[in-house]
């Protein structure tokens, strides 16, 4: 979009929206916990950034995810942030997090793996995921 003379660079919005979206969309699942918790000893949450996230919410996430999350006393064990060039991975009891990048051909093998998961034609156990 152009605003007087100067040209927009980015089309997915700004760090601001990206930080209220996520922590809205944390926010929503923090808030069904229980109904989680009740069918698996572990509950993990999984954020997709469907379009490319700006760097700086790619280097802040954990922290608009973790604001959220310490306002409630059972929370997440664990929580993934996806996007098409790199994956969180956000140990919450521990404290722990691992950033790794991918390589387009790990994105596309792992954008198919996860898409035949969720229409059932793999599981979590399958050796694609190990």
């Amino acid at each position: 979009p152009v605003q007087g003379k100067k040209v927009g660079i980015s089309t997915t919005g700004t760090s601001d929206s990206e930080k209220v979206l996520v922590q809205k969309i944390v926010l929503k699942k923090a808030g069904k916990i229980q109904q989680y918790k009740k069918n698996f000893r572990k509950v993990g949450l999984a954020i997709l950034f469907s379009e490319t996230p700006t760097s700086y919410a790619e280097d802040h996430c954990l922290e608009w995810v973790t604001e959220v999350l310490n306002n409630f006393q059972d929370s997440f064990d664990f929580v993934y942030v996806l996007s098409h060039r790199f994956c969180i991975y956000y140990e919450i009891q521990k404290n722990v997090s691992e950033k790794r990048c991918f390589t387009e051909n790990v994105y596309k093998s792992l954008s198919t793996i996860a898409r035949m998961t969720a229409e059932g034609q793999l599981s979590l156990t399958d050796p694609e995921w190990l």
